[in-house]
C-alpha cells in the first residue's frame, strides 16, 4: 500500500521539481549524514511470524515485508504465508474455552490468532506449492485449520 503511494507521490513531486531543476532555480542540497540511518536488507528469516509479540507488532511485520520476501509461520509442517491481515477491532467471545496463543479460531465470519496482545485477523494466505486465497477459502479446502496451532 504505502509503495504505491510513495510512487505516486514521488511522481507529481518530480513533475513539479525537474522543470525548476533544469532552469537552475532548484540547488541540490547533500542530505544530512549525522541524520541518516541504515537497515538491513530483510531475508525470508526476517518474515517469520513470532505469536508471542503483540498484534500491533505482527500486523506492522506483514505490512512491511509483504509482497517480499513474505510473512509466514508453519501449519502442519508447512509454511503458511499470510500475505494480508488485519487487527481485530472486536473482542472474540472465548468464555466457553481457554484461548492459546497462535491458535487457529473462527468466530461468526472472522478467522483469527490470539497473539500476545490482541487478536490478528487473517485476510489472505498462501499455502507452500499453493495459490494465494481469501482465508475462507483456503479453510473451506482444509477443514482441519481451524483449531489448529499455528508455529
Amino acid at each position: 500500500e504505502i509503495r504505491e503511494e510513495l510512487a505516486n507521490l514521488g511522481a507529481e513531486l518530480l513533475i513539479k521539481t525537474i522543470p525548476d531543476y533544469l532552469n537552475g532555480k532548484i540547488e541540490p542540497q547533500p542530505q544530512n549524514h549525522a541524520q541518516a540511518t541504515f537497515t538491513k536488507k530483510f531475508s525470508l528469516g526476517d518474515g517469520k511470524i513470532n505469536w508471542h509479540k503483540s498484534v500491533q507488532e505482527i500486523f506492522n511485520q506483514i505490512r512491511a515485508l509483504n509482497p517480499e520476501p513474505g510473512t509466514w509461520t508453519t501449519w502442519n509442517g508447512q509454511k503458511l504465508k499470510i500475505s494480508a491481515a488485519k487487527i481485530s477491532t472486536s473482542q472474540p467471545n472465548h468464555a466457553h474455552e481457554e484461548i492459546y496463543v497462535g491458535k487457529v479460531y473462527k468466530e461468526k465470519d472472522l478467522i483469527y490468532i490470539p497473539t500476545a496482545k490482541g487478536h490478528l485477523e487473517l485476510i489472505r494466505v498462501q499455502l507452500e506449492g499453493g495459490r494465494a486465497m481469501g482465508i475462507h477459502d483456503f479453510a473451506r479446502g482444509h477443514i482441519n485449520f481451524i483449531g489448529t496451532q499455528l508455529n
